[in-house]
Order: structure tokens, then C-alpha cells, then sequence
């Protein structure tokens, strides 16, 4: 019976804690490709646009017709 016991308990406690890191808190970094072509009302294509990302310094210019593309980074913390 005291083992049945004991064995209840630790199996609770490996259930309540199992997702418990002793680490501290973990940060995922990750990025994604935006890109595409800005153009204007009419559809022409803007030359020498600059897209930034906001709060960031992160840009790129387009110098002739090609597509932007641009690389965002991100991360996201999780908290134990």
C-alpha cells in the first residue's frame, strides 16, 4: 500500500510539473521573405522605393524594376 502510494504521488507530481523548465524561459527566433513589386495607381512600377520595417532597422531599396525583397526577423518568448 506505502508503494502504491509513493507511486501515485510521483506520477502527480511528474503530471503537474511535466511541462517545468529549470532553464528559465525559452525564445524562439525565426524569419520570414516578404517581397513583391510597388507600383503605382495605374499599375506602372515605382523605381527607387524604400521599404523599412517599422521599429526596426531593417530596409531595402529598389534601384530598378526588380521585385523587393526583404527578410524580416521575429522572435516570440515563452514564459514557464
Amino acid at each position: 500500500m506505502k508503494r502504491l502510494v509513493t507511486l501515485l504521488t510521483v506520477l502527480f507530481v511528474v503530471a503537474t510539473f511535466r511541462n517545468f523548465s529549470f532553464a528559465g524561459d525559452h525564445q524562439i527566433t525565426s524569419s520570414i521573405t516578404a517581397g513583391g513589386i510597388v507600383k503605382e495607381e495605374d499599375g506602372n512600377p515605382l523605381m527607387g522605393v524604400t521599404i523599412a520595417e517599422k521599429g526596426k532597422n531593417n530596409s531595402v531599396k529598389n534601384n530598378c524594376l526588380s521585385p523587393i525583397i526583404i527578410l524580416i526577423k521575429f522572435s516570440k518568448m515563452f514564459y514557464n
